[in-house]
């Protein structure tokens, strides 16, 4: 399996997303957040908006069942897997299916986010950005 460049930064912003109070526009936010964490809160706020027009909405329970639980807590060795667990069957989904479902959400912060990312041509056209 391919690895995911940005996982783990991805992750991360959704769970500050979660931990600031899944705040939806920038004056939401407590002030004095410097510019990166703005901009990350901004990416996540947008790839749920996105995700819920597209409607794929099962992708955001995911996402809100995955990353959004328990967000201040630090992660142990097995959270993110027992959650999967959580979800696959509270959607009817494999555990496989909801892998791939985080994996989009975080393709698609990746691309608002402004971060590389491997699978940006699915998301925004075939044709090469240089």
């Amino acid at each position: 399996m391919k690895k995911d460049i940005t996982r783990d930064y991805a992750t991360d912003a959704f769970r500050l997303y979660a931990a600031l109070g899944k705040p939806t526009s920038p004056a939401a936010l407590k002030s004095g957040m410097c510019q990166p964490l703005l901009l990350d809160v901004s990416a996540v706020n947008e790839t749920i908006k996105k995700l819920i027009k597209d409607n794929k909405g099962y992708i955001v329970k995911a996402v809100e069942g995955v990353y959004f639980t328990l967000p201040d807590d630090v992660l142990k060795k097995g959270d993110i897997s027992m959650r999967v667990i959580k979800m696959a069957r509270e959607l009817y989904a494999t555990e496989d299916t909801v892998y791939k479902w985080l994996r989009e959400a975080r393709t698609i912060f990746s691309i608002f986010r402004g971060l590389r990312h491997d699978e940006y041509r699915q998301y925004i056209g075939k044709t090469s950005l240089l």
